[in-house]
C-alpha cells in the first residue's frame, strides 16, 4: 500500500523550499481530510436512512460496511495525529539536541584558546621566578585537562546525541507519512464503495434521493482520487517533504 509513497520520502533533495512546500501540502492535506470526513459521514447518514426506510437488507448490509470504513477512517485519523505529536516531539529533540552540540562547541574553542594563552603564559614564566613558573605549569595544565574535557563533550554530544535524535526523527517523518499514506488508501476504499452503491440503487428511489446520494459519492470519489494522483504525480518527480537536517549524514 505505501510502495510508491514511501519511495519519495527516500528522496534527498533538501533545502528550506522544500520543506515550506511540506507544510503547505500537510495543511492542504489536512483540509483535504476534514472534507473528505464531514462527506463520508453525510453519505453514510444518507445510505443508512434510505435502507431503514425501505426495508431494503443488501442496502442495510452496505450500510454497516460503510460503518466499518467510517470506524477505520476514525482509527487511522486517531493513529496521525499520534505520529503528528511524535513527529513534533523528535523534532523539539533534535533542535535541543543541535543547540547543545553548539553550546558545547562554543565551550570547547573557548577551552581550546584558554589553553593556548596558557601555553604563552608558561613559556614566558620559563627562566624567571620558580613559583611563576610553577602557578604558569600548573594553570596550563588546568586549562589543559578544561580542553580535553570540553572536546569529549562535543564530541559525544555531536557523534552520538545528535546522531540518535536524527534517526528517531526520520523514523518519525516516515511512520507519519506512511499513516498519512493509510489514510487516504481508506479514503479511496470508502469513496469507490460509495460510488459502486450509488450506481447499484434502485431506479424507484424517492425522487431527487438518488441524485443527491450519488452527487455525495462522486465528490467523495472525485476529490480523493485527485489527491491521491497529485501524491503519485510528486513520487514521480521525487520531491522530498522531510527536512533538511533529517538527511544529513551523522
Amino acid at each position: 500500500m505505501f510502495s510508491k509513497t514511501s519511495a519519495a520520502l527516500k528522496g534527498e533533495v533538501s533545502g528550506h523550499k522544500n520543506l515550506r512546500v511540506a507544510v503547505a501540502q500537510e495543511k492542504a492535506s489536512k483540509d483535504h481530510v476534514k472534507g473528505l470526513m464531514e462527506s463520508d459521514m453525510d453519505a453514510h447518514e444518507l445510505y443508512s436512512y434510505w435502507a431503514d426506510d425501505h426495508g431494503d437488507e443488501g442496502i442495510a448490509s452496505v450500510a454497516k460496511s460503510l460503518l466499518v470504513l467510517e470506524k477505520e477512517w476514525h482509527q487511522c485519523q486517531g493513529m496521525l495525529v499520534t505520529a503528528l505529536r511524535n513527529k513534533k516531539e523528535f523534532t523539539n529533540r533534535l533542535l535541543a539536541a543541535e543547540k547543545n552540540v553548539s553550546d558545547l562547541h562554543k565551550a570547547f574553542v573557548k577551552a581550546e584558546k584558554n589553553e593556548q594563552h596558557a601555553e604563552k603564559e608558561l613559556e614566558k614564566a620559563r627562566g624567571k621566578d620558580p613559583s611563576k613558573t610553577t602557578k604558569a605549569e600548573a594553570k596550563f595544565s588546568d586549562a589543559q585537562r578544561q580542553k580535553e574535557e570540553a572536546e569529549q563533550a562535543y564530541a559525544n554530544a555531536r557523534d552520538k546525541e545528535l546522531k540518535e535524535c536524527r534517526r528517531d526523527l526520520r523514523k518519525a517523518w516516515l511512520e507519519y507519512y506512511r499513516i498519512k499514506a493509510r489514510v487516504y488508501e481508506e479514503g479511496a476504499a470508502a469513496a469507490r464503495e460509495c460510488a459502486e452503491i450509488a450506481e447499484l440503487l434502485p431506479e424507484d428511489v424517492d425522487e431527487g434521493f438518488n441524485d443527491t446520494l450519488k452527487k455525495e459519492s462522486e465528490q467523495i470519489a472525485d476529490e480523493t482520487r485527485a489527491k491521491l494522483e497529485k501524491m503519485r504525480h510528486e513520487d514521480e518527480m521525487h520531491i522530498s517533504i522531510t527536512p533538511q537536517h533529517v538527511h544529513q549524514q551523522a
